[in-house]
């Protein structure tokens, strides 16, 4: 009986956009009857296996383009599969899209005769599942393929900017190898593109392998896929499957590997071939990252970049444990041996040596993709490689002048007694070799300190500066040969004739001419192109102004107009500002008075303000053509009393003032954005001991930690405090500046929210959505009032260090407030400055420089922003009252996951 395919894939196919992507990729359109030919009709002996949508057929198709035939996978959906078309589509999106080395290749698609088929090239060596428990897999190729893996998951979740994938199905069965254990990411049927935090219904991956938190919430993420990564990287280490004989949740690899890794016994499960191929430092560092990734909350697991680097350095912390084993074994076989003339050759040629596991790694395992040819004596690869051992090759040789730049030898030349010849160099580039070389010892011990090395580079400068000065020429006798200096100006140059060359005093004024010269036609380009206009109708006397920077000084200070009734004034780059008198208004109902200290002579008083209406024509000469200006009323509020009561409120109308608005570029103004350049720490000499130092600075903060951060190695635990460790029970986040390695730290919204009214303000919700490091966030009720208040512990914090409280927050989609500036108002009473205007959105240009904070956006998508700043002391704690008050609408809608400070 024929099972019919299921109406939901029949939508499937009719909607627009999948229609519009089949129709975008008509170039990979491969007909049937083509495909039907190289699969040999589809044929038994074709098969490869079932797949997740159907059967896969291996074959050979003649490739449209290069006219070559080509290995293929067939993946031919199979009707009776519960979403299969869906599934087929999912692969066509992500794979035509996104192409790396180690995700499958696509090569086209089929969709005529109701048969839908994906073509990918074939995979020789199939999937990693059938290899884990194999002896053809030794420890270093399990690293390698571990890592390809993660090259590939990594750029299905980051590879396009803007985009990201979601495998959902990642497992030993669809990782698959080629002839060069090269692995290749498949299985992309249930894949989702540039997903958003949505509750899936319609499954994910295989059991064993699924996110446990996905089992509760329903909703996926990045981090789901990290754990399913990690328990593939704990059958890999294990050499055998998530589960062996029974599908028993307690018999899963994942929790069980937790468990054996957190009680110290994983040695008791990991493949006992393998432990004796391992390196211990590498064995833990591996270890340690699958145990992150599968971390039941979500937040504790690695990125995959992060994954990516950590297998990188156990890759190479094995390759160093086999290079230095494969040099024993060399020592022993040759121990006893006596040397021939060969042997001398090759031992005097030592210092050019470079080791095969760098070449190996230059060209991936002399993969075929580096191959240029053959040679005489076997295949000749190309590919991108630096190797130069300095300290073995000087100490062997002992000739500094073969690897020095030649351009340096013609500069030492100059001025150097010593001469470059086969032996001998400069004392400067001796002594600089010398502290090079000792720098460059394997044991530390053996290298200098710091203060060494720079005692020894003044050595080296004091050498070479010896030998400049045996070029320098004394005064008197360059004094003699110009005649006093007397004789010596351009004319001299090209002329022969002695009178006809200027003197020195001559030369000097002519200079000081060109300066002023210089000077004035600088000045003139910060005035007005109309300067000499508007200074005519002011009536001003200039005859006293002798230069165009007194007249800059004056247009800066300004001038009154006076048949315009207005003051003129500019800006150091020229913009013009007005301020115009308030007699050039249009009233009803006024009366003038005279003040002292205004620029005008009268000034309007308005008894009621509840008609005012102000009209004026502005000249367009006295502004600056494009350029936006905001107007500001200057006024004084004056009351009428009668019989000592209030009766009404008045005003005091002086002037308006139309002031240029100047350009703020919101990416990069520190002073309203606070923003810093961090880019990946720089590495330090010494870096061992940097990394001690940093922990024992730490050590009674770390000591408040959850035991399995401190039972960390050392280099984890300082990886660990540069991102945040979780203290007193969940209830702190405690880190190290990137920057500067000054301590910040971060609080619960739940902890600092202070409310004291009988109507609860806000309500607290488990993360579900969002990336919350604490688990849970607080969203605010309907209220005007955000009250923050609590004491911050001294300790958390670097003493006499400016720091900044970030409040870490979102708005929700009903938030229908805060669009207007809000003002956070410190309620310590012995605060200078108690007020400070903040925004929740980004503000437009023209309220840039009113708002005193403004917002941006943080790595783990929540937003931030300045409320309140403190300098570190002495004392045990420091009080922190601060409220937020909005004028404009009620606060619902704010969620807030808690507050940071981090030093400014």
């Amino acid at each position: 009986m024929s099972i019919l395919q299921k109406p939901d894939d029949i939508r499937i196919l009719q909607k627009p956009d999948d229609i519009r992507i089949l129709q975008k990729l008509d170039q990979f359109r491969i007909p049937f009857e083509d495909i039907k030919q190289a699969t040999n009709n589809f044929g038994p002996e074709n098969v490869i296996g079932l797949g997740g949508y159907g059967m896969v057929y291996m074959g050979e198709l003649i490739h449209k383009h290069s006219r070559t035939p080509i290995k293929i996978a067939a993946k031919r959906v199979d009707r009776r599969f519960n979403h299969g078309v869906t599934h087929f589509l999912n692969e066509i999106k992500v794979l035509s899209s996104y192409k790396h080395v180690n995700i499958v290749s696509f090569i086209g698609f089929c969709d005529e005769h109701d048969e839908k088929i994906l073509v990918e090239k074939f995979v020789a060596y199939g999937s990693l599942d059938n290899y884990l428990s194999s002896a053809k897999l030794n420890w270093m190729n399990r690293i390698q393929i571990c890592l390809g893996a993660a090259h590939g998951l990594n750029y299905l979740h980051n590879g396009l900017e803007g985009h990201s994938v979601l495998h959902r199905d990642i497992r030993s069965r669809t990782i698959l190898l080629d002839t060069n254990w090269q692995p290749k990411i498949g299985g992309l049927g249930l894949s989702m593109m540039d997903p958003m935090l949505q509750i899936i219904s319609d499954g994910f991956g295989a059991n064993g392998y699924v996110d446990p938190m996905f089992l509760k919430t329903g909703i996926i993420t990045k981090e789901s896929d990290v754990y399913s990564f990690g328990v593939v990287l704990f059958e890999v280490l294990c050499g055998r499957l998530v589960y062996e004989t029974s599908e028993d949740e307690k018999q899963f690899l994942g929790p069980l590997a937790c468990e054996r890794y957190e009680e110290g016994k994983l040695n008791e499960i990991i493949d006992p071939i393998l432990r004796e191929q391992m390196n211990l430092d590498s064995l833990e560092a591996f270890s340690a990252i699958a145990y992150q990734c599968v971390a039941n909350s979500r937040w504790q697991r690695p990125s995959m970049i992060q994954i990516v680097q950590k297998l990188e350095q156990v890759l190479r912390l094995q390759q160093e444990f086999e290079n230095a084993l494969a040099l024993q074994q060399v020592a022993q076989s040759l121990k006893g041996k006596p040397e021939d003339e060969d042997c001398y050759k090759v031992k005097n040629l030592e210092h050019m040596k470079i080791p095969l596991e760098q070449i190996k790694l230059a060209t991936r395992d002399f993969h075929d993709d580096f191959l240029i040819g053959r040679g005489g004596y076997g295949k000749v690869y190309k590919a991108d490689l630096f190797h130069f051992d300095v300290q073995k090759y000087i100490k062997e040789n002992n000739k500094i002048i073969e690897i020095l730049d030649p351009k340096l030898k013609k500069e030492f030349e100059k001025g150097s007694s010593s001469t470059f010849d086969d032996e001998i160099c400069p004392d400067s580039v001796v002594i600089f070799a010398i502290i090079a070389y000792k720098c460059l010892q394997e044991n530390r011990d053996d290298r200098p300190s710091m203060p060494e090395v720079v005692e020894e580079l003044e050595k080296a400068l004091k050498s070479h500066v010896k030998g400049v000065e045996r070029l320098r020429t004394s005064l008197d006798a360059i004094r003699f040969a110009t005649n006093d200096f007397s004789d010596v100006t351009e004319q001299g140059v090209h002329h022969t004739v002695l009178e006809e060359r200027p003197t020195m005093a001559e030369v000097v004024k002519e200079l000081e001419k060109a300066f002023e010269c210089q000077d004035e036609w600088e000045w003139e380009q910060k005035l007005p192109r109309d300067y000499e206009k508007i200074i005519h109708v002011s009536n001003y006397l200039v005859s006293n102004i002798s230069s165009k920077k007194d007249l800059h000084s004056l247009l800066s200070s300004g001038i009154l107009i006076p048949n315009e009734k207005l003051w003129f004034s500019i800006s150091m780059d020229g913009v013009k500002n007005v301020v115009i008198s308030a007699t050039k208004f249009s009233y009803k109902n006024v009366k003038w008075r005279s003040i002292r200290k205004s620029r005008f002579a009268k000034v309007a008083k308005i008894p009621d303000l509840s008609n005012l209406n102000i009209r004026i024509n502005i000249k367009t000469q006295f502004l600056t053509p494009g350029v936006m200006y905001r107007a500001y009323l200057v006024f004084k509020f004056c009351d009428r009393r009668k019989s000592g009561k209030l009766e009404a409120i008045g005003l005091q109308l002086n002037c308006i003032e139309f002031q240029a608005i100047h350009h703020v570029d919101t990416n990069s103004n520190e002073e309203l954005n606070y923003e810093r350049n961090i880019g990946p720490l720089k590495p330090m000499s010494n870096m061992d001991l940097v990394e001690q130092m940093t922990i024992d600075y730490c050590q009674e903060i770390i000591n408040r930690s959850e035991n399995n951060i401190r039972s960390s190695s050392k280099e984890e635990l300082h990886n660990l405090l540069f991102k945040g460790i979780l203290i007193d029970k969940g209830e702190k986040i405690f880190s190290l500046s990137k920057e500067n390695r000054k301590k910040c730290h971060m609080l619960p919204a739940k902890a600092v929210i202070y409310d004291h009214s009988d109507v609860k303000s806000y309500k607290i919700k488990l993360e579900a959505q969002f990336r919350c490091r604490f688990g849970e966030y607080v969203e605010i009720l309907s209220c005007h009032e955000l009250h923050i208040k609590c004491d911050i512990e001294t300790q958390m914090l670097s003493s006499d260090t400016a720091y900044a409280c970030f409040l870490v927050f979102k708005l929700s989609e009903n938030c229908g407030g805060l669009k207007c500036p809000v003002k956070a108002r410190d309620l310590l009473p012995y605060k200078k400055e108690r007020t400070k205007i903040i925004s929740f959105r980004s503000p437009n240009i023209v309220d840039l420089d009113k708002i005193k904070w403004i917002p941006k956006q943080r790595e783990d998508g929540w937003m931030e922003v300045i409320v309140w700043e403190t300098i570190s002391d002495d004392s045990d704690s420091i009080p922190m009252d601060l409220k937020l008050i909005s004028f404009e609408g009620t606060m619902a809608g704010l969620m807030v996951c808690g507050i940071e400070f981090r030093p400014i």
